[in-house]
């Protein structure tokens, strides 16, 4: 399965684990008509992060990209990377290599679906059932083990608009086709933070993502 498939796999059980109608945000996402994910910064960054991890492993970590620049944007657009925690790469299932943007993606995408408390264990189950299906099992497990603050997940982000598509992901998977609690609100508040975004910025962008999975749930 490449990595956009994986992905998106990922998201469909995310949101199924969430208490909400989903049908909007699922097909905002990873609908065939100009889904966002291919629309994205994010096709690029998995798609690039897919085979990285040979490199990775190959040329050590000053040798990994991170988020692609906008091409030709100002230079005082671009948010100061704060260095990584930890720059790694994680196997498959398979034993092939996950690159860390690849990895950063799952692990917010988890992030988000626990942000308002634990998996129950049936929840557990048939994530890890998806995961198997997807070829990351083990590594979603060991997730779910250790979940991952914002603060490492979102550590090296430089580029804005790469934030700003991390933080409509996010938002997503968390408003699904209904809206926000105060839970989620809280959490979505440290991951702007996190990215470095401002509250008029993740205003704009939640806007036109809920209008997007709005019309997709009507349609």
């Amino acid at each position: 399965m490449k990595a956009l498939g994986i992905l998106a796999s990922l998201l469909g059980s995310a949101l199924s684990m969430r208490p909400k109608r989903r049908r909007g945000a699922l097909d905002f996402l990873t609908g065939s008509r100009g889904g966002f994910l291919d629309l994205s910064t994010i096709a690029t960054v998995a798609t690039a992060a897919w085979g990285v991890g040979e490199l990775f492993n190959r040329r050590g970590p000053e040798s990994v990209t991170r988020a692609p620049e906008a091409p030709g944007a100002p230079a005082s657009s671009q948010r100061a990377a704060r260095p990584a925690a930890e720059l790694e790469s994680a196997q498959r299932d398979d034993g092939a290599e996950l690159g860390p943007d690849m990895l950063r993606l799952v692990r917010l995408t988890i992030a988000a679906t626990l942000c308002d408390g634990r998996l129950s264990p049936p929840e557990k189950q048939r994530l890890a059932a998806d995961a198997k299906a997807a070829g990351i099992e083990k590594l979603v497990a060991r997730e779910l083990d250790r979940p991952r603050s914002l603060a490492e997940i979102c550590a090296g982000v430089a580029d804005r608009k790469h934030g700003a598509d991390l933080y409509t992901l996010a938002f997503a998977v968390v408003r699904a086709d209904e809206g926000v609690s105060p839970a989620e609100r809280r959490w979505l508040d440290e991951l702007a933070l996190e990215l470095g975004l401002s509250r008029d910025e993740t205003a704009e962008l939640e806007l036109a993502a809920a209008e997007r999975i709005d019309r997709a749930a009507r349609a």
